[in-house]
């Protein structure tokens, strides 16, 4: 018996980097391998991290120590990041260096430590804090810089944790923002070369996407098609992953782990459970942060 959820490591992740590696050291850039799921291409795979810097860095170490140095790479990437953010928001050094320590240690790397998530997760503060360097500024705005940020999310390795980075750099540019339409215009033109600088990525993993097994399965249901197909192939996600929006409650909120009783929503695991319910710290901190400055800005 073994941790079922650490099967993508062993079974994915480990050999798309291999292939990536032997396509480099080939001279030649990933767009196909035959050795991969029957044939198929790195380099519209997201999760290969073909151009990630954090993937990059650690391709230089053994295969076998690869995951383990992103992971370190990934924590220090994002301990540096929520420093800069906290900084950016007032806080002392003291305090900045502890919300640092804690976000890198928080149940995002904890939980999706291997995994490409916390890759994403790591640049989330440093898109945020160059987002509001953009909206701050007097004279000339670092867009320039937060496009590159941009770009670093994106090719991170995950789509929806970037998009998930995206909307809390927005939130965070637009709580602290000055007024001005043209630093917002700054943003905007920001996010666009963002996603010029991935677009070499980012367009044939669009491509590949609207071909995948996934959006086939998806067009069959909205042609009505879906009477025959079985319940976990009628949409994106497995059915049932709505109740995962229990979990902030109690960490046992659906009971004991792996014992999968009735309420149990399908693949959820005490890691799992667990890493949503520390974001219960989250939301009480931003409780307690609008309640204290709803006097000085009716945003927050």
């Amino acid at each position: 018996p073994h941790g079922v959820e650490l099967g993508d490591a062993v079974y994915q992740f480990l050999p798309w980097e291999l292939e990536v590696r032997r396509a480099f050291s080939e001279r030649r850039l990933p767009f196909w391998s035959d050795l991969l799921d029957g044939g198929s291409s790195p380099w519209v795979n997201l999760q290969a991290a073909v151009l990630s810097p954090i993937a990059w860095a650690a391709r230089w170490v053994p295969l076998q120590h690869f995951l383990l140095f992103c992971l370190a790479l990934k924590i220090l990437t994002a301990l540096e990041g929520a420093y800069l953010l906290a900084r950016a928001f007032g806080i002392r050094h003291g305090f900045a260096l502890l919300a640092g320590v804690s976000f890198s240690l928080s149940g995002a790397f904890a939980a999706w430590a291997l995994f490409p998530h916390s890759a994403v997760v790591a640049w989330m503060p440093w898109l945020a804090a160059a987002s509001i360097r953009v909206v701050r500024a007097r004279r000339r705005a670092p867009w320039a810089a937060t496009a590159v940020t941009g770009a670093l999310v994106l090719l991170a390795g995950h789509p929806e944790a970037a998009l998930a980075a995206a909307l809390f750099a927005s939130v965070a540019a637009l709580a602290v923002g000055r007024r001005g339409a043209r630093r917002w215009l700054l943003l905007a033109g920001s996010a666009l070369l963002a996603l010029c600088l991935a677009a070499p990525i980012l367009l044939p993993f669009a491509d590949a996407t609207s071909r995948s097994l996934r959006a086939e399965s998806r067009r069959m249901v909205r042609a009505g098609a879906s009477a025959e197909m079985p319940p976990a192939e009628r949409g994106w996600f497995p059915p049932g992953r709505g109740q995962l929006l229990l979990t902030p409650l109690h960490p046992r909120v659906f009971g004991e782990p792996y014992e999968t009783p009735p309420r149990t929503p399908p693949h959820v695991t005490e890691t799992i459970a667990r890493s949503h319910y520390a974001g219960l710290a989250v939301w009480i901190g931003a409780v307690c942060a609008v309640l204290l400055v709803a006097r000085r800005s009716w945003i927050l």
